[in-house]
């Protein structure tokens, strides 16, 4: 997977959860809630990180194990990443929340 399919999958999931976010396909671990709830990063900062005009920052791990880091910015503009596994499309899981 490239940079341009994991934005074009996240750009997805975002619009997945806007259509219905009862169903949404992010799905956000137990680990990562914690994490958020600490750092003040919404879900709402997260489908907007995932899909505004300008496209956030997405790098593949370190660990080279399927992970992919995407930096954005919340609704009030302060940056945060998350640390995300993309599953069957659009289902993206998100693993943690780092400042």
């Amino acid at each position: 997977m490239n940079k341009a399919s994991v934005l074009s999958h996240l750009r997805a999931a975002a619009a997945a959860h806007r259509r219905a976010p009862a169903e949404s396909p992010i799905k956000i671990s137990a680990h990562a809630a914690q994490r958020m709830i600490e750092r003040g990063v919404t879900t709402e900062d997260m489908v907007n990180a995932f899909s505004t005009p300008r496209p956030p920052d997405v790098r593949e791990s370190v660990n080279g194990d399927g992970r992919w880091e995407v930096r954005g910015r919340t609704v009030d503009r302060r940056a945060f990443t998350a640390v995300v596994v993309l599953e069957d499309r659009p289902n993206t899981f998100v693993i943690t929340v780092i400042a």
